[in-house]
């Protein structure tokens, strides 16, 4: 009996401590910030608030600002239109009360929403970075994980567009960091005093101290620093309060998550991202907690985070954090991702390291793409969230990332290396670093066509992506050849008369503008080539047969007029072509790739490897080949190492025996 009796109170102080306020929960983490309250104010309520803090026409308001002790309130976003999609929550008008540390949350916000002019009010609910500790810290190489997702074969094709924008929501970026400097998102409407040094006046204004462009944000050069939290809840040399334009990394989680997206490529400098030359877009929304675990991350700070990155021209949002919930249970940032996503913003997200079935809280969102994790055989990480929910899958065991180099800029910490005894580049695990790598190649989709809505580039991510051991794993290569990406076109200035063009295309799906048939014919002058036509000597290709024309061929065409005609096609999707030519003579040439290539040792060579003036000294053809000027009527030679070869025009070369050359991009 006395074992029984002693057993109940066990469990009922146990209880009890479940429902103190901050507690996290051990089966479902929903812990808060201490001390402070998210309220959504109606509008005139929210106007009368930007005039300080006890509003004297709201005696019911002052009298609960006075009753639990307010410190400070402000405004979430400080410039932010009012929302117009329906359904969902409007965020303009949202404030963070601070109250002491001791004050109870919960009794907090049950009386502020009982006020009048209230229309929403929670905790300031706190999501956790998606990262797990690695067990192998020799491992530093990123060959192995990236050959599985096909990456370098992608590189080929498309390795990213400066203009493309990947906004980092995370502990904030080593922006001066040697492999991440080239590729930070920079606000030049905003300037600093020095763009590489963060030394700002008594006001906290590093440089002229003026919202120059009108954003809403003074100073906002690289970015912009969201978190806004009490000195006694971060870990010794993090960057606490007030928000500021200094979005820099102390975490470290921020940077290795940024490195992963889009560290220069091809620079001989540490590792390389997937997306070599986008930018990176700095939003500081998590910071290192007290403890000393990885980042932690405030409602109110993503909130600002993501409506920054929106109104500032990010193509592509990266979330490597989340919590076990549900959108309905974080309504305020539920609202700004929709609010991104419907503004045709590609959000990606963690979708969390418990190894349960269904994606944690943002990544579970409808519309942002939930991201697991894999090892290098495709199976699934042990730690990864998985299920119908989790869209794709990239690797997250033991990636290598780079991590802050220098003295924090806004605290003077010591470098990241030296506190944690980490080296520059080292090791990581969790589906926060799976996440990026999926953030970079949706920005080298957008690079490749910035035409595409943000629900075609996410199909193209998904449904190329290579189905292993009953997940979707991405395939660079693949998202990047594939799906609507695969398809091309090009326009030709035709002629009166005989025209000789190419197709550089895989398959020709559709042709306009051409009077008639296109016709394949080996050797002779005009006149001979004319009579082959008329003598039905020449292979004929009507227009109902477009499947018979082939990448590295040249065809004639007769036009009556000076005409455009245009044709459209699947583009190669590998980046050589090999074309062979039976027996001597005259044959029919064409470039097989879109852009013009150099007709030259470095892009068109003999199968075995050897350059074409080599094959000319060999007697096995003449290097310099001919395009016909239709207007001039005349061939006009292309030597070989003397310019391109066009794509779209059509050339002759002179066999000697039978032949099969290499075109390489």
């Amino acid at each position: 009996m006395n074992r029984f009796y002693l057993l109940i109170i066990v469990v009922f102080i146990l209880s009890l401590i479940c429902l103190l306020p901050g507690h996290v929960n051990a089966f479902y983490y929903k812990d808060y910030v201490p001390g402070e309250i998210l309220v959504k104010f109606s509008p005139d309520l929210s106007t009368a608030q930007e005039k300080g803090l006890l509003a004297k026409d709201y005696p019911a308001l002052e009298a609960l600002n006075k009753r639990f002790s307010a410190t400070s309130i402000k405004r979430i976003y400080p410039k932010l239109a009012v929302n117009s999609f329906s359904g969902f929550m409007d965020t303009s008008s949202i404030y963070k009360i601070r109250f002491s540390r001791k004050t109870d949350v919960q009794e907090a916000v049950k009386s502020y929403s009982a006020l009048s002019g209230v229309l929403f009010v929670q905790p300031n609910y706190i999501l956790y970075a998606s990262e797990v500790t690695p067990n192998d810290p020799e491992y530093t190489t990123q060959k192995a994980y990236l050959q599985t997702m096909s990456v370098p074969q992608g590189w080929a094709v498309e390795t990213g567009n400066s203009s493309v924008i990947i906004a980092i929501v995370d502990s904030g970026t080593d922006w001066n960091h040697s492999d991440l400097a080239g590729n930070m998102w920079v606000n030049p409407a905003d300037p600093w005093n020095n763009p590489n040094v963060w030394n700002p006046d008594n006001n906290n204004h590093n440089g002229n101290g003026i919202d120059d462009d009108n954003n809403g944000f003074i100073d906002d050069y690289r970015g912009w620093d969201f978190v806004d939290v009490s000195p006694s809840l971060v870990y010794p040399g993090e960057d606490d309060d007030p928000a500021d334009a200094n979005p820099d990394d102390f975490s470290g989680h921020g940077t290795f998550v940024s490195s992963q997206a889009d560290a220069v490529g091809n620079n001989n400098i540490g590792v390389t991202g997937i997306a070599w030359n986008c930018k990176i877009m700095s939003v500081r929304a998590g910071y290192q907690p007290k403890s000393g675990t990885a980042a932690v991350f405030t409602v109110d700070a993503v909130i600002g985070a993501i409506n920054y990155a929106v109104d500032n021209g990010a193509h592509v949002i990266n979330m490597s954090f989340g919590v076990q919930g549900t959108p309905e249970e974080y309504p305020l940032i539920t609202s700004v991702v929709t609010g991104a996503i419907q503004k045709g913003v590609v959000l990606v997200a963690a979708a969390g390291n418990s190894g349960i079935s269904g994606s944690d809280f943002p990544a579970n969102i409808p519309g942002v793409i939930s991201v697991g994790s894999v090892d290098t055989n495709g199976e699934r990480s042990y730690f990864s969230n998985y299920g119908s929910d989790v869209d794709v899958y990239a690797t997250g065991n033991t990636v290598t990332g780079a991590y802050p180099e220098g003295i924090h800029s806004q605290t003077g910490a010591l470098p990241y290396t030296t506190r944690t005894g980490k080296k520059t580049y080292d090791i990581g695990s969790g589906t926060s670093y799976s996440t990026p790598l999926v953030s970079g190649l949706t920005a080298l989709i957008i690079s490749k066509d910035p035409s595409l809505s943000a629900e075609k580039v996410i199909n193209q991510l998904i449904n190329y992506s290579d189905t292993i051991t009953n997940v979707k794993r991405i395939n660079v290569y693949r998202s990047l050849t594939e799906g609507d990406l695969a398809k091309g076109s090009i326009s030709y200035n035709l002629s009166p008369g005989w025209n000789l063009i190419s197709f550089p295309f895989l398959n020709v799906i559709s042709v306009s503008g051409f009077n008639g048939s296109f016709y394949y014919v080996e050797g002779g002058n005009v006149e001979e080539i004319q009579l082959k036509i008329d003598g039905g000597l020449a292979k004929e290709i009507e227009l109902s047969s477009l499947n018979q024309l082939e990448p590295g061929k040249a065809y004639w065409t007769r036009s009556n007029s000076v005409t455009t005609a245009s044709a459209e096609g699947t583009s190669l999707s590998s980046s050589s072509f090999n074309t062979s030519f039976q027996g001597q003579g005259l044959k029919p040439l064409g470039n097989p790739f879109s852009p013009d290539i150099p007709w030259g040792k470095n892009n068109v060579t003999l199968e075995n490897g050897k350059d074409l003036s080599y094959a000319d000294s060999q007697g096995v053809l003449l290097s310099t080949i001919y395009y016909y000027d239709t207007a001039k009527q005349i061939f006009t030679p292309l030597q070989y190492e003397g310019g391109n070869i066009v794509s779209g025009r059509g050339y002759y070369i002179l066999n000697h025996a039978t032949t099969s050359i290499v075109f390489k991009k």
